[in-house]
């Protein structure tokens, strides 16, 4: 007998769970094995008359265990008295169903003392549509190949991200985000240059955030996502930037010029992540890492020095991001802990005239609280040595950057 002739249908019974389950019915949400169903019904037929009793408790503990692996990668709901949806779209296919058996496993073994092959019911789900949900037992037997790999990225989201699978692009990417879109993370290298010699020194990170439909996201966009997902994007804004940079070189860039929001450095977990994903990036470059805080201007000074003291022990150097060109005093930056500032060159004046009296008055401003500031997303060398004569100490060049997707 054929897997898909042991295929299942479910009706969904928990309150508003349909709604909440649209976002999860896209057919390429769904191809790729990573929403299953994980079934109880051992535990039910164990408890037997009690179930009705004790059937509340049973619930509250499932949820916590689920929201302790699942979260923040992924998402997790009850859909029937037996069964549990979970989503994870930031794992591969193995490695999402070798997490769901995981969570079963560990379900089992608190309820019944043992999770024995006979009661393991884990199923791929292939068709969410309205309150039917169609699913297909998983291939265990494949699984097995790949359970322990899978199973070892499976835990991450618990112990923390494993070294060596942080730069598993499909770790990231897409991940759905607090409001239900389903993001994906990439990243323009642009070349880094040292504007007194104009000599390349590495390469600066530029995120770039892609909704389903195509629709990149802006920094004002981006800045309004929840916080879990501001850290998301930055977590694999690094993974994207280092693996490729190491794809692209046999030899070690210089430097790497890193975009970091000071929100995932303000919680516990997001500085956590922050640090192992910086230690192990630090290791792709010669000279060490240089952080770029997102929008400084925008936090407290504080916020500010808090971050920057975080990042002294995996960073080389520590700059701001503008979220727009300096026009204003900055004078709270002055002493949160910051070694220059950046802001964007790509909305600059294309005029060489009008860029430069638009170079010296912005780069003046940052000068009045730091010593060295970068222009990125210049268009090209000439603008580039325009901003060295403006007072720019570095720049890097953004029009002719390739982009990764």
């Amino acid at each position: 007998m054929t897997r898909s002739a042991l295929a299942t249908k479910i009706r969904i019974v928990a309150s508003d769970a349909s709604s909440a389950l649209e976002r999860f019915s896209d057919p390429a949400l769904l191809g790729r094995g990573v929403v299953s169903l994980i079934g109880l019904d051992a535990v039910i037929d164990a408890l037997g008359d009690r179930w009705p009793a004790r059937r509340e408790q049973v619930y509250a503990h499932v949820d916590r265990t689920l929201g302790k692996y699942v979260e923040p990668g992924g998402y997790h709901i009850r859909v029937s008295e037996t069964d549990y949806l979970v989503v994870r779209p930031d794992l591969s296919r193995f490695a999402a169903q070798a997490a769901g058996l995981t969570y079963l496993r560990e379900l089992l073994q608190h309820f019944l003392g043992a999770a024995a092959p006979a009661v393991i019911n884990i199923r791929q789900v292939t068709r969410l549509e309205g309150d039917v949900i169609e699913a297909e037992p998983v291939d265990m037997a494949a699984l097995a190949v790949a359970d322990g790999a899978a199973a070892g990225l499976a835990g991450e989201a618990a112990a923390g991200p494993a070294q060596a699978a942080l730069f598993n692009e499909t770790r990231w990417n897409p991940f759905l985000s607090a409001d239900g879109r389903l993001l994906t993370v990439s990243c323009v290298l642009e070349p880094l240059f040292e504007l007194r010699g104009f000599t390349k020194v590495g390469f600066r990170m530029r995120r770039k955030v892609v909704d389903r439909g195509g629709m990149i996201l802006t920094e004002k966009q981006l800045a309004v996502l929840a916080s879990i997902d501001i850290e998301r994007v930055d977590l694999a804004t690094i993974a994207r930037g280092v693996s490729r940079c190491l794809s692209q070189s046999s030899n070690k860039e210089p430097t790497l010029m890193v975009p970091l929001s000071c929100v995932t450095l303000s919680s516990h977990r997001g500085r956590l992540a922050m640090a192992e994903a910086l230690e192990i990036a630090a290791r792709a470059v010669h000279r060490g890492l240089v952080a770029e805080l997102i929008d400084v201007d925008l936090a407290a000074s504080g916020a500010v020095l808090a971050a920057t003291n975080l990042l002294k022990p995996y960073c080389r150097i520590l700059v701001g991001g503008l979220s727009v060109p300096p026009t204003s005093t900055l004078e709270h930056l002055r002493h949160a802990g910051l070694q220059g500032l950046t802001f964007d060159g790509a909305e600059a004046p294309a005029v060489h005239g009008a860029f430069k009296r638009w170079a010296d008055a912005r780069v003046c401003c940052a000068k009045r609280v730091v010593r060295s500031v970068v222009i990125h997303g210049l268009p090209d060398a000439r603008h580039a040595a325009l901003a060295g004569l403006a007072g720019a100490s570095h720049a890097s060049l953004g029009s002719r950057s390739p982009v990764f997707g």
